[in-house]
């Protein structure tokens, strides 16, 4: 997945992810839902999965908008990419901080 380093509360981001076919078999295209889940800080705004054709030996991309909470700390994203018979899990962390720095 494509995301910032660090996000600030109420940010909205666009994070994409990249999914290939490597899988040899006689059709030209493999059909694939990819989801993502999020920790509490973030929120999913849009479909939370995305169907994709994707050609044999090739790669499509794909965009989730996601939306930041108050909740400060470390955020977790996973996504998973299905045809029904073959899965692939991928897992990622944003760090979720003020917009501006915390004075004591």
């Amino acid at each position: 997945p494509t995301t910032p380093v660090f996000i600030a509360p109420s940010d909205e981001i666009h994070v994409g992810v990249n999914v290939s076919n490597q899988i040899e078999n006689p059709k030209s295209s493999t059909e694939v839902d990819l989801t993502v889940k999020t920790s509490e800080q973030l929120e999913v705004l849009g479909d939370k999965t995305k169907k994709l054709t994707i050609p044999q030996g090739r790669e499509i991309g794909a965009s989730f908008v996601l939306k930041a909470g108050s909740q400060l700390g470390v955020a977790d994203l996973q996504f998973s990419a299905s045809n029904g018979k073959e899965s692939a899990t991928f897992k990622h962390q944003v760090s979720l901080r003020p917009a501006t720095p915390l004075i004591t």
